[in-house]
């Protein structure tokens, strides 16, 4: 009798014999490029296959990619079950030697209006059906071309997201993925995603230093940008499912009058942000199992005065004190100046409530912390290390934020020599302390101690102690950078 061939040759036709679930773990593992090598070498493999296209939304740009927004858009318009595809959405610009000017787009809008015109209508159909609040600016932006428009309303149609890295930008450039997500889950209607499966979020963590002071060209930046979306932070604090949120936390409107779900938190890292002392202490007290937390406070200068507002802060850190295990605390100015500003001996006071910090957290494994907040402004009567640090640590990062001051006194040599008198003795106090690091300011960095720094190895060498020297901008904490 006569049969239909088969078209498949023998190497599709073995692979095809493994079953599903093999191959779903496998693609899982699989970078994009290596997921579509297995579609095009095994045809019969196209419908397991073809999610993992679209699991991951990886795109990092020095041009807004607003052309790949688009055409991923009018795929989801056509076929919503792409949409379920998408767990994860990574949306990040590379560095930039100027931070804060506008970002170019990847195409001539006045050209792409036309070619895209049916994914504008969509989006804004989309838009009216949710009902927004302020419905005439989404359809102006999105009429406008708005890259960061776009791309909150593909965030609103993922359902089954996961994961979610959004770059600063997004914050100073109309905040619409915080205004879309309040949008979703404060005033839901069907329209949007709910975002029940949403476990990690970034929003703008990756920010930047602020710029110079005295040497920035926009009239508009004091440091930071100024202008800024109000109503894009709220919402990020309901998200239902989320066990771990960085956010460039700007603004605090409204956060008392909504209701937190962050049962499930267990990491937050707060990137130099420009709310209070008393902000933080209020989002801490509504957090329950907190185990990993980064605190990055930026003041404006000359207006604020760092730390002023310290102890709210501490107060809000010994709110989490009896389940955190890994701590980082960051503080500057913003525009930073370098010597611009001295610290006050009226200023000492600040300090005083973080005195002996370290030691209230019983379970405390990882803790970076400025020099002076740990030890003092004053070098010459700093305690013994050994007094301030909690048995339980392993790993102990050392500061030096604020350096930039006119009278900052811990120059690196005098760290070094601070932290080579602890390890002499340090396995009575922190018997576990495995790793210490020196983290240095990039912008008062100099070479000029490779022989202390070497003894200083050596010595934490003998006792079983690595030892690191870090030269940055003293952005997020070490253990932040090593989760990403």
């Amino acid at each position: 009798m006569g049969g239909t061939q088969s078209t498949e040759s023998p190497r599709e036709s073995s692979l095809s014999k493994l079953p599903n679930d093999c191959w779903m773990h496998v693609l899982d593992q699989l970078s994009l490029e290596d997921t579509l090598s297995v579609l095009l070498t095994c045809k019969s493999l196209g419908a397991i296959a073809k999610p993992f296209v679209y699991r991951k939304i990886d795109w990092k740009w020095t041009e807004t990619p607003l052309r790949r927004a688009l055409q991923l858009l009018r795929l989801i318009f056509k076929n919503q079950e792409i949409a379920s595809y998408v767990h994860h959405v990574h949306l990040l610009s590379s560095s930039r030697k100027e931070p804060w000017s506008d970002i170019a787009s990847d195409m001539d809008w006045k050209d792409g209006i036309k070619e895209y015109e049916d994914v504008v209508e969509q989006t804004i159909d989309l838009v009216q059906r949710a009902q927004f609040s302020d419905m005439c600016e989404w359809t102006s932006a999105l009429r406008d071309g708005n890259f960061y428009a776009f791309v909150s309303i593909l965030l609103s149609q993922l359902g089954n997201l996961k994961s979610l890295r959004l770059d600063y930008s997004f914050i100073w450039c109309g905040g619409y993925p915080g205004r879309m997500l309040k949008q979703a889950l404060l005033s839901p209607n069907g329209v949007l995603s709910r975002f029940e499966h949403l476990r990690v979020v970034d929003y703008g963590g990756n920010v930047p230093m602020p710029e110079e002071s005295g040497i920035h060209i926009e009239p508009k930046l004091g440091g930071f940008p100024a202008s800024y979306n109000q109503d894009q932070f709220m919402a990020w604090f309901c998200l239902p499912t989320v066990q771990h949120l960085a956010i460039w936390l700007r603004d605090t409107k409204k956060l008392e009058d909504i209701e937190f779900n962050l049962d499930r938190l267990q990491t937050l890292v707060l990137s130099r942000v420009t709310v209070s002392g008393k902000d933080v202490r209020f989002i801490l007290s509504k957090v329950r199992n907190l185990k990993n937390l980064h605190v990055g406070m930026a003041y404006q200068h000359p207006t604020q005065i760092a730390l002023a507002d310290g102890h709210f802060l501490v107060e809000g850190l010994l709110s989490v004190s009896h389940t955190l295990e890994r701590l980082s605390l960051g503080v500057e100015y913003y525009p930073f100046n370098l010597g611009d500003r001295e610290w006050d001996q009226e200023d000492d006071r600040l300090l005083k409530p973080f005195l002996n910090i370290l030691k209230k957290f019983p379970k405390l494994r990882v803790a970076e912390i400025p020099v002076p907040i740990l030890c003092g402004w004053d070098k010459d009567c700093a305690p013994d290390l050994n007094t301030l640090l909690p048995e339980t640590l392993c790993e102990l990062h050392l500061r030096d934020d604020l350096s930039g001051m006119f009278d900052y006194e811990w120059d690196e040599i005098d760290i070094i020599e601070y932290v080579r008198q602890f390890v002499g003795h340090c396995w009575f106090s922190t018997p576990m302390l495995k790793h210490i690091t020196l983290r240095l300011w990039i912008e008062t960095f100099s070479i000029l101690w490779p022989d202390e720094e070497q003894e200083l190895r050596l010595a934490c060498q003998e006792i079983g102690i690595d030892l690191s020297f870090v030269v940055d901008d003293l952005s997020l904490g070490l253990w932040v950078l090593r989760d990403l």
